[in-house]
């Protein structure tokens, strides 16, 4: 697994290894300066105890005396001796390394005595370079140097104690604590912390590789998940096995939860999206019946107007004969024949076409009843692609739920701080993978829109159409067949007549009214069939152009249905 810098289980590694070197650097410093300032403590206090034991043993007045006899620069008496002599036991029997008294003449400080048997100050030596402890103790305080002085001699902490008689300070003891063993002491002490820091920064080294390899080989896991869910052919079947008990495993089972449900919601797409399929292409085919049915009954009903046009011209004939009759009584009878001929052939006609029309009622009725029943049964099963909407919620639901996840791992890698970025990587491809998952839902969802509009409007069409040819066509056909039989008994009607006319002249002419207004009466029936005929044959165009309407919106649906399966297959559910 590749990253475009330095990768987050190197990182921790490495922060590790710092931690614990910061740390036993940090420990190893404040132990020793502690170490040191607890010897260096305790020296001061030994050497303020020890002069203040040798303060106690002299006396003021043997202080006084020396005092005088240096002043005076005379011998110095035996109680010179006797302060020597305490000094040197004190020297003996205790660690300090000089024990010595000095008294002050003005700005004067100097020796009067010291417990140093081979190389002791003279009384009266003048002590050159007095510092402040040395100045306060003169002011009656009990006070140890603050800083390590050094001399040829060595290292020495010193301590300064008061010799007072009553509330005036007549001299003061100085006790010299050795300092140079508490380095050596330290030296060893700092090689011991080494030994111990340098196993310590060996076992956290170790310690760190084990955590950064078993991170890495977690992150990893969910890297390769996500790459190959993101991949054109993202296969959602293979699960994420991580076992470490932290949050990565966690992270792990709530990605194999968010797959698990992306596969059961596109498995679920894709079967509608067959069904969906299915279902057009029999909407299709029975499209294609009613487009058949529909141009046989166009051919009938051309035939028919063609038929009522000839009677419309006949019966024009007819009127324009029988007005012709008051004048020519003489031709009457041979003109009477040639209608008679018409009128039979008038008669076959219409009997014809009533038998057509009683029998293209027939097939309309039944096809009507089996096309509005096939068309609510699809349209029933049409309406299941409404799960789309749902379906594609459910994917926005876990969209939602993955980008919160995505946001508070982000926070938690935030408050994690340096060891928290590789952390926020992750989150942030699974933000990415909620963010793909939301956008190819929202791509579903707008499909899905489309095609149940389309759906809906076809379900609609289909109810017109079935209305249409219930409401009108059926109707039509009705009002025609009740119009033939009425044309047909006026055909028999007036062949009955012109039998009569043949048989007498005079029953003609007596009858001539009535058969002109027979005929005008029959004409102005033509006429307005044959606008029957006009109206019907217009509404069948219309019909059949509304059926080509709802093949044209089946195929841009299953277009629809073709886009929707390339946006699923992709996916590997099984």
């Amino acid at each position: 697994m590749r990253t475009r810098k330095l990768s987050i289980s190197k990182k921790i590694k490495y922060l590790i290894i710092a931690i614990i070197v910061v740390v036993v650097f940090v420990i190893t410093a404040l132990s020793m300066n502690n170490v040191k300032k607890k010897m260096m403590d305790n020296a001061r206090k030994l050497s303020t105890e020890i002069a203040l034991v040798a303060a106690d043993q002299i006396s003021p007045e043997e202080i006084e005396v020396l005092v005088k006899a240096v002043s005076a620069k005379e011998s110095m008496p035996h109680e010179y001796q006797d302060v020597m002599n305490k000094l040197i036991r004190i020297n003996e029997i205790s660690s300090i390394r000089y024990i010595y008294v000095m008294a002050k003449d003005g700005d004067n400080i100097y020796y009067l005595a010291d417990g140093d048997k081979s190389e002791h100050e003279m009384p009266g030596t003048k002590y050159e370079s007095p510092n402040e402890d040395m100045i306060a103790a003169f002011e009656g305080k009990a006070v140890s140097d603050r800083k390590v002085s050094e001399d040829k001699y060595g290292k020495f902490i010193s301590s300064y104690v008061p010799v007072m008689k009553g509330k005036e300070c007549v001299a003061i003891v100085g006790a010299d604590y050795d300092v140079t063993n508490i380095s050596k002491e330290m030296k060893n002490l700092l090689i011991n912390y080494a030994i111990v820091g340098v196993i310590f920064i060996l076992g956290g080294t170790i310690l760190a590789v084990k955590i950064s390899d078993s991170l890495y080989k977690n992150f990893k896991s969910l890297n390769d998940k996500i790459e190959n869910v993101a991949s054109d052919d993202g296969d959602l079947t293979r699960k994420v096995e991580i076992y470490s008990g932290d949050e990565l495993e966690v992270l792990g089972k709530s990605l194999n939860s968010l797959l698990e449900k992306t596969r059961n919601t596109i498995s679920q797409v894709k079967d509608s999206t067959h069904t969906i399929d299915t279902d057009t292409n029999k909407i299709d085919r029975h499209m294609t019946e009613i487009s058949s049915h529909m141009q046989d009954i166009r051919n009938n009903i051309n035939e028919m107007n063609t038929a009522m046009n000839s009677s419309v011209q006949k019966m024009g004939n007819v009127s324009t004969a029988s007005g012709n009759l008051y004048e020519e009584t003489e031709k009457t009878l041979a003109e009477l024949k040639a209608t008679e001929q018409s009128i039979r052939q008038i008669q076959s006609m219409s009997t014809e076409l009533q038998r057509k029309v009683q029998t293209t009622k027939k097939e309309l009725i039944n096809k009507n009843v089996q096309i509005s029943k096939d068309l609510k049964e699809k349209i029933k099963k049409a309406e299941q692609v409404s799960r789309i909407a749902e379906l594609t919620d459910t994917i926005l639901n876990i969209a939602d739920q993955t980008s919160l996840l995505s946001l508070n791992a982000n926070i938690e890698a935030a408050r994690a701080g340096e060891a928290g970025r590789g952390f926020s990587v992750v989150a942030s491809e699974i933000g990415s993978l909620a963010d793909n998952s939301g956008n190819a839902a929202n791509e579903i969802k707008e499909i899905g829109d489309e095609i149940i509009s389309i759906v809906t409007e076809l379900s609609d069409m289909s109810k017109s159409l079935l209305e249409f040819i219930e409401q009108s066509i059926i109707v039509e056909y009705n009002e025609f067949a009740e119009f033939g039989n009425k044309y047909l008994d006026k055909a028999t009607d007036i062949a009955n007549q012109t039998s009569h006319v043949l048989d007498s002249t005079e029953a003609i002419r007596s009858s001539m009214a009535d058969i002109s207004d027979s005929t005008q009466e029959l004409l102005a029936y033509s006429e307005e069939n044959s606008a029957s005929m006009t109206l019907i044959n217009e509404i069948t165009n219309t019909l059949n152009n509304n059926v080509n309407n709802v093949t044209s919106e089946s195929t841009e649906s299953r277009k629809e249905v073709k886009k929707l399966n390339e946006v699923v297959k992709k996916y590997k559910v099984n």
